[in-house]
């Protein structure tokens, strides 16, 4: 066996092992989206995607920041779209300036904000060195709900992506897809 082939048969192996796993996670996903045909922006969609793809294959922490960027891109643009582009004298260009402003300015989606400020505190404890007793670490965490880290990863992703979605759902932009015939 050459190696090509000794790697598609691993492949081949781990796929068997994993793939009622990913099924699983490919059916808890379906609940987050809604049918229909969308257009917009090229980077919020394809850290959609990635998002989606990441967690159906168990690589949470990666589909949590994929979820989170995709989420900064959607409030970015949709903010410019408003026409607000500057909060006091910080330019809102940053997922924790735009949910600051869009806590003053919005009104009956203080549920989401509140969500998107954690997720984004999540993401940051990730993605940024923190503390050893910081309480946003993975680990910390884990050892507080008294479960694995895994299991904590796996929530995580499971959050944002459907926060995610939320957002999506609420700055899409429909259209009349006539054009492209």
């Amino acid at each position: 066996m050459d190696k090509l082939e000794a790697c598609v048969e691993a492949l081949r192996r781990a796929d068997l092992r994993t793939i009622s796993q990913r099924a699983d996670r490919m059916l808890a996903m379906s609940s987050y989206i809604e049918g229909g045909s969308f257009y917009g922006v090229d980077e919020p969609l394809v850290l959609m995607e990635d998002a989606r793809v990441s967690y159906i294959n168990g690589c949470f922490v990666a589909a949590l920041i994929s979820a989170m960027s995709s989420i900064e891109h959607m409030l970015l643009y949709e903010i410019n779209f408003q026409g607000i582009t500057y909060f006091e004298p910080k330019k809102s260009d940053s997922i924790s300036n735009t949910l600051e402003l869009l806590r003053l300015k919005t009104i009956g989606d203080e549920d989401l904000l509140e969500e998107l400020g954690r997720l984004n505190s999540i993401r940051n404890a990730y993605v940024h060195p923190k503390g050893e007793l910081h309480p946003f670490r993975r680990v910390n965490r884990a050892q507080a709900a008294g479960v694995a880290p895994s299991v904590i990863s796996k929530q995580d992703a499971e959050s944002a992506i459907n926060a995610m979605y939320k957002v999506f759902d609420l700055t899409m932009k429909l259209g009349d897809l006539s054009e492209f015939k």
